[in-house]
């Protein structure tokens, strides 16, 4: 049906919210070269202070608390602010991603879920979950599945991949050398 609007004149067509069946990955191939993305992320402390009715203080223990989500900042009780924020992981986020890539070990995305949410701030890659997995005793876990998992849940922006950057100084100077590059060919005039 969206693709068929494609051709209509003076006509925005903006899709938003999480399906199942067409993630924004799917959009974008949808809509090669008649598209603009905008990746909307939760509100900054910033932005969530100036909606806040409070004191900073109170405000900065209810961003690290409920995070930035903008509905949060219209519910009255914690309890409503927990089953909202729930509700929107299970129904919008997770349900989504089972259905979509037919996922029989629901337990455990949910787990890799919680080890990367555990782990922010560290070093983690693919092959140390998979060792956590093994050192539980999980034998019928594979590197591929934890790979594909966690391919999954980036593309439903649950997770973002932080790549790790270098310091020593030889690697430091070619990653500069390299992003230089690719620059100067994007800005050359065609």
């Amino acid at each position: 049906m969206l693709t068929g609007l494609l051709y209509e004149k003076n006509l925005d067509i903006y899709v938003t919210g999480s399906n199942s069946k067409f993630l924004s990955s799917d959009i974008i191939t949808e809509f090669r070269g008649r598209d603009d993305q905008i990746r909307l992320y939760p509100l900054s402390f910033s932005e969530f202070l100036s909606a806040f009715s409070g004191d900073k203080l109170e405000c900065w223990n209810e961003y690290i608390t409920y995070g930035g989500m903008p509905l949060v900042l219209s519910m009255k009780t914690d309890q409503e602010k927990a089953d909202y924020l729930r509700n929107l992981y299970n129904h919008t986020y997770f349900e989504d991603i089972v259905d979509r890539y037919r996922i029989k070990r629901v337990d455990v995305l949910n787990s890799l879920v919680n080890i990367l949410a555990s782990s922010i701030g560290s070093l983690t890659n693919p092959q140390k979950v998979f060792n956590t997995y093994r050192s539980h005793g999980e034998r019928e876990l594979s590197i591929n599945t934890i790979h594909s998992y966690l391919s999954y849940l980036e593309e439903a922006f649950i997770v973002k991949k932080a790549s790790r950057y270098d310091v020593k100084a030889g690697n430091m100077f070619r990653h500069l050398i390299n992003t230089i590059s690719r620059i100067s060919v994007c800005a050359t005039p065609a």
